[in-house]
């Protein structure tokens, strides 16, 4: 015979009444307690964990992407409360003046020529830092005020903040509490006695705009124009470990070279401004990883004890003498609230993005899981009448 014989098909095995049933269960399970039980009841084990799996790590997918989302230049809005001149004019001052910020290995050292500049005899009692410079503004009735204010200082941690925010404990002044005179470079003693006595006069106060660099971190906090009111500040944890080896002030210019801040215009402003928020964003990623990284695993261990919790407390309420669910086991129990586990975790991811950054979204899962299991036990596994 010319032509080829055709293999024989095998026939199709069809599906067993339990893999059926199975499959069944497991989408009727997402809005029906019965099915939930009832495959718990009968499935295998494994099924299961891959609900408990599933119903755990679903659920942390907002509270990932909404971390990952933040970044160090976040406390930048489309308001830059003239930190972008300021940063550009400090920028291209202190290159002029001789400063070198260098990086290398993760710390920051500061130059003014050849020499390195010795912050080892920083005043400790009223934790002034060193200021490096000054960005005046003159408004049109000639008046002059800060902008901007830069510091550098090797003070660290506690001192650190003590420095920047103050401690009323320990009665210290920090520089959020610098003020001004208004119109004016006067700078007045903050203390309520002075504040009420120069308010009574009608002086009003403002605070400029600051940035503090350390060996280990930098800080910021901008105000309103004129006022001692905050608007932003740098969140906390900003390094130098993902900053490239160099003079942070010349990759700040980008190749820009004027000898004097009149010279550049509003384009090169603009560019100087962007390597900076380039920066607050890079110093935050070792601080913005290790907070992602350490919430997730935070709620990755509540979202899971709460289901062991739920399968331990449908033990417990089943256990009744009237209960004629007392054949439960610990072990089918823990499966069930696996198994019902999956719609609130689904519905908690929903709610996590829609309700982003708010801890109501967060802890979503939390509450539609107790729902259901409450639910559950008062209608499927309730005692008898």
């Amino acid at each position: 015979m010319g032509n080829k014989a055709k293999k024989l098909q095998k026939p199709r095995k069809p599906m067993s009444p339990k893999t059926k049933a199975t499959l069944i269960n497991l989408f009727k399970s997402l809005f029906s307690n019965q099915a939930a039980i009832d495959g718990a009841s009968n499935s295998a084990w494994w099924i299961a964990a891959i609900f408990l799996v599933f119903s755990v790590f679903i659920p942390l997918i907002p509270n990932y992407v909404t971390l990952d989302k933040q970044y160090g230049s976040s406390f930048i809005s489309s308001a830059t409360y003239d930190l972008d001149r300021g940063l550009a004019n400090a920028t291209v001052e202190l290159k002029k003046d001789g400063y070198r910020f260098e990086v290398e290995g993760g710390k920051m050292s500061f130059y003014k020529g050849e020499d390195e500049v010795d912050l080892s005899n920083e005043p400790t009692e009223d934790y002034t830092p060193t200021p490096i410079y000054s960005f005046v503004r003159t408004n049109a009735e000639a008046k002059q005020t800060y902008s901007l204010q830069v510091y550098i200082t090797a003070r660290k941690g506690s001192n650190l903040i003590n420095m920047i925010n103050g401690n009323k404990k320990k009665n210290i002044v920090g520089l959020v509490n610098t003020q001004y005179e208004s119109g004016s470079l006067t700078p007045r003693k903050y203390d309520e006695e002075s504040v009420a006595k120069y308010t009574a006069e009608g002086t009003t106060f403002y605070t400029p705009n600051f940035i503090v660099f350390t060996p280990n971190t930098m800080a910021a906090a901008l105000y309103k124009a004129g006022t001692t009111t905050k608007a932003k500040n740098t969140q906390g944890g900003l390094d130098w470990t993902n900053t490239e080896k160099g003079d942070l002030l010349e990759a700040m210019l980008g190749g820009i070279n004027p000898t004097d801040f009149s010279n550049i215009n509003n384009e090169q402003i603009a560019s100087i401004y962007k390597n900076w928020k380039g920066t607050f964003n890079e110093t935050f990623i070792r601080q913005k990883n290790q907070t992602k990284w350490n919430t997730v695993l935070i709620y990755l261990g509540v979202y899971a004890g709460l289901i062991v919790f739920l399968g331990f407390m449908i033990f417990l309420l089943t256990r009744g003498k009237n209960n004629p669910f007392r054949n439960l086991n610990f072990w089918i129990c823990q499966k069930i609230a696996w198994w019902s586990a999956a719609s609130p975790a689904i519905l908690g991811l929903i709610l996590g993005f829609v309700l982003s950054g708010n801890m109501i979204g967060s802890m979503a899962f939390v509450l539609l899981a107790s729902l259901r299991i409450m639910w559950l036990s008062m209608r499927q596994l309730r005692p008898a009448a």
